[in-house]
């Protein structure tokens, strides 16, 4: 190919990776399947143009630098595909293969952008190019987040939000920053030491705003770990950025020391921050405890496969059967989730890879001239932050921030590769090319399948179910593997059926088989496939999927709530009996108080308390049913507490469900039925929070009249908890807020009785 052809294409290349590299916060910021594909096609698109191009063939570095840097690159560059190579067998055999397939795909996209930048960054201008590519995807990200923050403080008032942007949350927005906020320093310094006369360039310009919006946005998303990680960051950019010896040196020492106390001060200042830190302390300490549990299950999970895992892309498949917290999509430990998705070989290939690529780091910084330390250093800060960030999160599985940190590491080791030629480099790039277009095609159809089925999604909004069911059938045709897929289509079935056509409850059934069948370790589609199976009569098909369930996750509340009425429906008490006890026992476990988000409209307790309470009465054992209905009510009341709070937020999430409330109301009046006339103060109180929750002030008042509790110098019964404590304040602000729209109500008839 002529040379001139050959530069065009390197100028496609580098103009294509630098918008994939500004946007990928925004299209690839979320653990979405269908970004996952987006992000893999569009990395694949490039690869293959500089294959086909031959972009690596051009030369220009010097003699040093390619030995120093070749060696780097192929070491690393083998431990990488090496890992790529064991999970793919690991996906091959693990327990959901499109999982598995889309995040090989993902790691792959991961390795031909660090190639990329690493061939792209050899040229200055090229490399300066990215580098701002770079830096804009994080301006980007960090503006979303501080309008996001601004407006939720000007519209609700919420000074303790914590921002996330285009992400899933602030803990993933704040990984991304990290990684980036060396890089927005070292583009205000290139730009402060490149003066034009008595004013800064433009560049130094665009670094101040950088910098300004980068860390403003990572103060504000709250993060502790994302935090502790920057400052390590920042400690090791301030300790190899400036020449060993130099003033700068020692400058960078005392602003590093400056910050330090700066990022302290900001803590007690930054609202989100500051209630994060609080809280620690606090209403969320449990979050340390929910990373405990969590950790502890995957380590169960790398013992059960240790060789090569379940599959990569599948732990929150598998991890339910070994759950001890509550539910979790992320291990919250990338290296433990990479040795329970991919086996330990696989993960220790990988940190071995991440130490050969900071030891080049390292070597570049030693004898890299002033700029060139510079963004050494930057890529060396990232790195650090980025693996300090993976013990406590997942940062790796967000597309965005890996692609990211690989494409600054492929810049700072930037390659040397020898002109085309050779039958071993043709047969490599042959398979390289094989590889990408591929990954490429794959990509290309589930994007494709996923279309579809959003364009069925939008007919089911419209009610056009049919047309809905044939754009869904459409969507699973083209990609067969995607169990989603399959589950979507049976929810639209299930609904079809049970407004009285029976033949698409029996497609449901098939179509939930068929995701039982490519995700067989996932608990909730058995559950689901139970419920069907009830709905049609069939409780012997219906117990034995629920059970399975249970097999999947035996700490799975509903399942076992299901279970339970099933085994009633049966006539099998004994065993009935038997499920509501190991439900409400898991009730004091950690799987119900350690848990990374609140779980509202979880009932499942309350049905066990019930069944339990109720046949203690039948028994005439009074104290024991007493004490089992006002756990009853205690749950509910807390409940319907949090639903009436997130009530409009629920509603705007299209989460609100008028059938789950209307089933807690009627339990809530059965509990007070039952319980009516009962003595004990404590018991008492809870029925008093659930009248509240009710909406029935006037009631709530009358209940709670002399109640000794309502004292904060009261001493507290044997029975009380820290939800209790909770309970009653949310009580005493009901009742406030009653007596205020009483005593406003009492004004307002004596002014009409005055006129």
């Amino acid at each position: 190919m002529p040379a001139s052809w050959c530069r065009y294409i390197q100028w496609a290349c580098a103009g294509l990776l630098c918008l994939i590299l500004a946007g990928v916060p925004v299209y690839a910021g979320k653990l979405l399947t269908w970004q996952d594909m987006l992000f893999v096609a569009a990395v694949g698109m490039v690869a293959l143009v500089a294959l086909a191009g031959g972009v690596g063939c051009v030369q220009g570095t010097s003699a040093a630098d390619k030995v120093s840097a070749d060696r780097d690159v192929t070491v690393a560059g083998f431990l990488l595909w090496g890992t790529v190579a064991i999970a793919l067998v690991a996906g091959l055999v693990g327990v959901y293969l499109h999982a598995s397939l889309v995040e090989v795909g993902r790691m792959g996209a991961y390795f031909a952008i660090f190639w990329l930048a690493a061939v792209l960054g050899r040229e200055a201008g090229f490399a300066r190019l990215l580098r701002w590519s770079l830096v804009a995807g994080g301006v980007i990200a960090a503006v979303w987040g501080v309008r996001e923050y601004v407006f939720t403080v000007v519209f609700s008032g919420d000074v303790n939000w914590r921002i996330f942007g285009p992400f899933n949350n602030p803990n993933s927005l704040a990984g991304y920053l990290v990684v980036l906020l060396p890089a927005a320093i070292t583009t205000l310094w290139c730009g402060m030491r490149e003066r034009q006369g008595s004013g800064l360039r433009w560049e130094a310009v665009g670094g101040v705003i950088a910098l300004l919006m980068v860390g403003s946005a990572l103060l504000l998303t709250g993060s502790k770990g994302g935090i502790a990680a920057a400052v390590l960051a920042l400690v090791v950019y301030a300790l190899y950025a400036p020449q060993p010896g130099s003033v700068a040196s020692r400058t960078a020492r005392r602003m590093a020391a400056a910050g330090l106390v700066g990022i302290l001060a900001l803590g007690v200042v930054v609202p989100p921050l500051r209630a994060r830190l609080v809280s620690a302390f606090s209403t969320q300490a449990h979050s340390a405890a929910f990373r405990w549990y969590t950790w502890l299950g995957t380590v169960e999970m790398i013992r059960a496969r240790p060789l090569l895992g379940f599959g990569p892309g599948t732990f929150e498949y598998a991890y339910p059967r070994y759950a001890r917290a509550g539910f979790t999509q992320m291990a919250h430990q990338s290296y433990l989730q990479w040795a329970a998705e991919m086996g330990v070989l696989a993960a220790l290939l990988m940190v071995c890879a991440l130490a050969v690529v900071g030891w080049g780091l390292w070597r570049r910084l030693r004898r890299a001239e002033a700029a060139g330390r510079l963004v050494a250093a930057a890529a060396l800060a990232g790195l650090c932050g980025f693996a300090a960030h993976n013990l406590v999160d997942y940062s790796w599985y967000v597309s965005a921030t890996g692609a990211t940190l690989w494409a600054l590491l492929g810049l700072v080791l930037a390659k040397q590769t020898p002109p085309a030629g050779g039958r071993m480099r043709k047969a490599g790039t042959a398979l390289a090319v094989t590889v990408a277009l591929a990954a490429v095609m794959l990509a290309g159809v589930g994007l494709r399948a996923q279309g579809i089925a959003a364009d069925a999604g939008r007919l089911v909004k419209r009610g056009l179910y049919a047309t809905a069911i044939r754009r869904y059938e459409q969507a699973v045709r083209c990609d067969p593997l995607d169990a989603d897929l399959w589950v979507q289509l049976a929810r639209i079935q299930q609904a079809v059926g049970e407004s009285g056509n029976q033949s698409q409850l029996v497609a449901a059934v098939n179509s939930r088989l068929q995701a039982a069948k490519l995700r067989p370790t996932q608990p909730d589609n058995y559950y689901r496939l139970g419920q069907l199976y009830q709905r049609m009569g069939n409780l012997t098909s219906a117990i034995e999927a629920t059970r399975q369930a249970i097999a999947c996750q035996p700490l799975y509340p509903k399942a076992l709530a299901a279970l339970g009425r099933l085994y009633v429906l049966a006539g099998e008490d004994a065993k009935a009996l038997e499920a509501y006890r190991r439900l409400v026992a898991i009730y004091d476990s950690p799987y119900r108080k350690a848990h990374a988000l609140q779980m509202m409209g979880e009932y499942s307790y309350v049905e066990g308390w019930l069944f339990l309470g109720k046949r203690k009465l039948a028994a005439g054992d009074r104290s024991e049913a007493e004490e089992l209905l006002s756990l009853a009510a205690r749950e509910l009341a807390r409940q319907l507490f949090e639903l009436k709070t997130n009530e409009k937020l629920l509603k705007l999430m299209g989460a609100w469900n008028p059938e789950s409330v209307m089933r807690a109301r009627s339990m809530a009046r059965e509990v007070l039925r039952l319980l009516e006339g009962t003595g004990d103060q404590l018991t008492k109180l809870r029925l008093a929070a659930l009248w509240a929750a009710l909406g029935r002030a006037d009631l709530a008042r009358r209940l709670a009249a002399g109640n000794a509790l309502l004292d904060a110098a009261a001493p507290r019964p044997g029975g009380w908890e820290e939800e209790d404590g909770q309970l009653l304040r949310k009580l005493k602000k009901a009742l406030a807020a009653g007596n205020a729209g009483g005593a406003a109500h009492s004004r307002h008839g004596r002014k009409e009785n005055e006129s």
